[in-house]
């Protein structure tokens, strides 16, 4: 791997030698800011939250830059692994990014998170941004009926996506192209209640 172009919204990696496999041909691959969708189905592969295995942590790095690239399975496995760990990072610093301060009145406010592309709808329409709420009991159980007892990465990024699609309404192959930053804020949004309301029983 002998070069890299680095933009703010994605990263392409220059592959030098070029990758082949049963005949395609690959010269260079671009990873993009991971969607909420891409992150869960990626930490899915990882078998303990704090502690995984080497086999599990590379299954989960192969499988998130072949989501997100969009390439081959054959292909990503015949990367350099010096490149496999290149795009990782890149695609990693969204899911650890800082996020903007939540606003003080959310207690009694509905988020509105403005997309900064439209997502897709299996009927061919756009979505614009997304609403929020306060979610109920019921919502709350329903999403946290996903986790197991270990907190795992991937069965928590069901949770999470699922509890958007309850407050939000919309379906969940929508919330899955949720770019990987909004998804945090929405899910900041919503546990925050739980948080408040612990606060106010201690006092």
């Amino acid at each position: 791997m002998d070069d890299e172009q680095v933009q703010p919204d994605f990263l392409t990696l220059v592959l030098d030698p070029p990758v082949s496999v049963n005949g395609a041909q690959l010269s260079e691959i671009t990873v993009k800011p991971p969607t909420l969708g891409q992150v869960r189905d990626a930490q899915m592969k990882l078998d303990d939250a704090l502690d995984p295995t080497r086999g599990s942590m590379r299954e989960y790095q192969l499988t998130f830059v072949q989501l997100n690239s969009g390439k081959g399975r054959l292909l990503i496995d015949a990367l350099p692994t010096s490149a496999v760990r290149r795009a990782v990072e890149f695609l990693e610093a969204y899911v650890v990014a800082p996020l903007p301060d939540l606003d003080q009145n959310a207690e009694t406010a509905r988020l509105v998170l403005t997309l900064d592309a439209p997502l897709r709808t299996n009927s061919g329409g756009e979505v614009h941004e997304i609403e929020l709420r306060e979610p109920t009991g019921g919502e709350m159980r329903k999403a946290e009926e996903l986790i197991d007892k270990r907190w795992s990465p991937g069965p928590v990024r069901r949770y999470q996506a699922r509890l958007i699609e309850l407050v939000s309404g919309l379906p969940a192959t929508v919330v899955a192209q949720l770019p990987i930053g909004k998804a945090r804020e929405a899910i900041r949004f919503l546990e925050h209640f739980e948080d408040s309301a612990r606060q106010i029983g201690t006092r």
